[in-house]
C-alpha cells in the first residue's frame, strides 16, 4: 500500500513538472550577416542581442548552444506553454518575427539572437525593449515600454521622439538639446561624438578624471578582478565587446508615446524619478570647481541645469579675466 502511494505521488509530480519545461519555444534559422529583421510583439517584452553577447551570457541563459554566429535564434517564453502557431518566423528579403498569443491576457517574452551588424526593427506596446551588441541600425516603436540599449558609441547617430509626453531619458553621454514640435511631440536628434577628435578628447578627460578621484572613491571603483567568491562581479558591457565585422557605427531611432529611454546606462543605476531638479548650492560649487568626476554624476541627473550653470560660470570668469574698459 505504501509502495502504491509512493508511485502515485511520483506520477503526480511528473505530471505537474513536465508542462513547466514546455513553456519555452525555440526557433533557429540560418540567415546572412547584415540581414534585416523585423520583430513585432504586442504581448510582452523583446530582448535582442548578437551572438557574441549571448555567448557571454551562457551561464545564465544559454540561447546559442549548438548554433553559429550567423544563426537567428528566437526563444519565446511565457507562464503558459508557447505553441508553434503563436510565434511565426517568415524568411525573405526581410525576416519577420510576429507574436500572436492565443489568449488576450497571455504574455509572451521574446529573446532574439541575431548576427552582428544586422538591421533590427522592433515594435511593442507596453513591453520593454532591450538591445545589446554591434548592430548596423536599430528602429524601435513602443507605447509605454522602457527602451534600454547597450551598443557601441564609437559613431552613434540617434533620433528619439516622444509623441504624448515630455522626454524621459538617461544617457551615458551628453545628448543634443530637446526640441519641441507640433501636436505635443518632443525629439532629441544628434550624433555622438561630433567627430573622431571629440571621442579622443573624451577619453583624455576620463583619464584625467580618474587621476583626480578621491582615494575613497578610487578604492570603491577599483578595476581589479574580483575574487571568485564575489557575489557581485563587475558587469561586462556589450558595447565593449569586439568582433570581426570591422565597423562599429550604429544608427538608433526610437519612437515612443510615454516610454523611458536608457542609452548605454545600466538599469540598476536609474532612479525612480527621472525629472530634472534644480541644482543645489553644493552642486553649483562642484561645477565651479571644475571637478569632472563629480560633474559627470550631476550631468546624468540634471543635464539641462548643468549646461546652464556651466555657461553662467564661463561668462562670470570671462568678465573677471577681461580688462576693464577705460572710461
Amino acid at each position: 500500500m505504501q509502495r502504491f502511494s509512493f508511485y502515485s505521488l511520483l506520477l503526480a509530480f511528473l505530471t505537474i513538472a513536465v508542462p513547466v519545461s514546455a513553456q519555452e519555444y525555440r526557433i533557429t534559422k540560418s540567415i546572412a550577416k547584415g540581414s534585416s529583421i523585423q520583430i513585432k510583439n504586442l504581448s510582452g517584452r523583446v530582448s535582442v542581442n548578437t551572438a557574441a553577447v549571448a555567448e557571454d551570457a551562457k551561464p545564465a541563459a544559454d540561447t546559442t548552444a549548438g548554433t553559429s554566429e550567423d544563426d537567428l535564434v528566437v526563444v519565446a517564453a511565457s507562464d503558459k506553454a508557447v505553441i508553434e502557431d503563436e510565434v511565426k518566423v517568415v524568411e525573405g528579403v526581410r525576416t519577420t518575427i510576429d507574436v500572436s498569443p492565443n489568449g488576450a491576457a497571455k504574455q509572451i517574452n521574446l529573446t532574439v539572437t541575431v548576427p552582428p551588424r544586422s538591421r533590427v526593427t522592433v515594435e511593442t506596446d507596453a513591453g520593454a525593449v532591450d538591445i545589446a551588441g554591434n548592430l548596423e541600425s536599430i528602429n524601435v516603436t513602443t507605447g509605454t515600454g522602457t527602451v534600454s540599449t547597450d551598443v557601441p558609441d564609437d559613431e552613434l547617430t540617434y533620433d528619439m521622439t516622444w509623441t504624448e509626453a515630455r522626454p524621459r531619458y538617461l544617457a551615458d553621454f551628453e545628448l543634443a538639446k530637446i526640441k519641441e514640435g507640433s501636436a505635443g511631440k518632443f525629439s532629441i536628434k544628434g550624433r555622438y561624438p561630433d567627430n573622431a577628435k571629440d571621442k579622443k578628447a573624451d577619453k583624455k578627460k576620463d583619464r584625467r578624471a580618474e587621476q583626480k578621484k578621491p582615494a575613497a572613491a578610487e578604492a570603491l571603483t577599483a578595476t581589479d578582478d574580483p575574487p571568485a567568491d564575489d557575489p557581485k562581479p563587475k558587469k561586462k558591457h556589450a558595447r565593449d565587446k569586439r568582433d570581426d565585422s570591422g565597423r562599429r557605427d550604429v544608427a538608433l531611432r526610437v519612437t515612443t508615446a510615454r516610454g523611458i529611454v536608457l542609452l548605454n546606462v545600466d538599469e540598476n543605476e536609474v532612479g525612480s524619478d527621472l525629472r530634472e531638479r534644480p541644482l543645489t548650492t553644493a552642486a553649483k560649487a562642484i561645477i565651479q570647481s571644475g571637478d569632472t568626476y563629480l560633474m559627470e554624476a550631476i550631468r546624468r541627473v540634471s543635464p539641462k541645469y548643468l549646461a546652464n550653470t556651466r555657461e553662467r560660470c564661463r561668462r562670470r570668469s570671462a568678465r573677471l579675466i577681461s580688462p576693464r574698459k577705460r572710461a
